[in-house]
């Protein structure tokens, strides 16, 4: 946090920034006559932005796949958009009810065949899936409750979302919140037998046999949404309130953060560790709330409490990140 400098003119307001492909150039959203639009501009602040959209609707939420070709994100009150990150243009695949508020951010599918969105109905949201490729859209929950804030496991098997499976949120908003996951389609936990038998095989034949496997798994990702209501599971604590899943995979093991005032009725950082043939092991982290995550190789980053914290994965202590800088806002410029 030594190092820092302001690369716009702060002129507008810019509220969400993603770095590209090439780790020198950033895209990021700043008002636009009072529009939040999309922008492209070099990360050291020289030379002129590039405007990507000049929508009279707020451009939000955008989130870049895994090998960063494509962008997804919200416009307006009822599109789903790509943005293709070599030719910086939009494309509209989905209009329906997104609606400008109470947004959950849209993602990929971890081998970005799929875009995962939630949109309303009867003024609760549900959780979509949408085919690129095919151009085929799905609801996969389509309840009379909210199920927001859906992530995708990063192996392709499971959506984890917040959602309250009694009430509905409206008029008032979720108050019972719990964290679920459900399997996309139904599948077989590891053998151990086949573990088993694995130890009186050579470990290169070993590695070699459980990457094609993972790999099998990665590329044919299927979404079954026959029998979808019946695979959901709880998977925090029935005591408590819980939000804000964030889901991370590192050696093989499943991270699940999400924030839960389980402890003291204080919403703070908590995270399950899926292995397999292991118990699922829950910890506090923090003893604050996290607002988000990403994850930079071994290294996870958190927005709390208006302030960055930096963490390992499986670690137990985020380290703040001391930001010195100072500038100054002129908010009428912005309208």
């Amino acid at each position: 946090g030594k190092f820092i400098n302001q690369i716009t003119n702060g002129n507008e307001r810019v509220l969400e920034v993603k770095w590209l492909k090439d780790n020198k150039n950033l895209v990021y959203n700043q008002t636009y006559n009072g529009y939040q639009n999309w922008f492209k501009i070099s990360a050291d602040g020289k030379g002129k932005s590039q405007q990507l959209t000049s929508d009279t609707k707020n451009n939000r939420d955008i989130t870049i796949n895994n090998e960063f070709t494509q962008a997804v994100y919200l416009s307006g009150r009822d599109e789903v958009r790509l943005l293709d990150l070599k030719s910086l243009k939009s494309s509209t695949i989905v209009k329906d009810e997104i609606w400008a508020f109470q947004n959950s951010k849209p993602s990929f599918s971890p081998n970005g065949e799929y875009v995962l969105f939630s949109a309303k109905r009867n003024f609760e949201l549900d959780i979509f899936v949408h085919h690129i490729k095919k151009n085929q859209t799905v609801n996969l929950t389509n309840t009379v409750i909210i199920e927001e804030s859906p992530q995708w496991s990063a192996n392709g098997k499971f959506i984890y979302f917040a959602s309250d499976r009694t009430n509905p949120s409206y008029p008032l908003g979720m108050q019972k919140s719990n964290i679920y996951r459900v399997a996309l389609d139904w599948f077989d936990q590891p053998y151990k037998s086949e573990k088993f038998d694995n130890l009186f095989v050579e470990d290169k034949k070993v590695e070699k046999q459980e990457k094609k496997e993972d790999k099998k798994t990665f590329n044919e990702l299927t979404v079954n949404p026959e029998g979808f209501l019946e695979r959901i599971e709880l998977v925090t604590d029935r005591f408590g309130y819980q939000t804000n899943p964030f889901v991370f995979e590192d050696d093989k093991k499943e991270y699940l953060f999400y924030n839960s005032n389980q402890d003291a009725g204080k919403f703070q950082l908590f995270r399950k560790t899926y292995t397999d043939f292991e118990n699922v092991k829950t910890e506090k982290i923090f003893d604050k709330e996290v607002d988000y995550i990403i994850k930079n190789d071994k290294n996870l980053y958190a927005l709390i409490d208006n302030s960055v914290y930096k963490f390992g994965v499986n670690s137990t202590n985020p380290e703040k990140v001391n930001l010195k800088y100072s500038f100054n806002k002129n908010l009428a410029s912005e309208f």
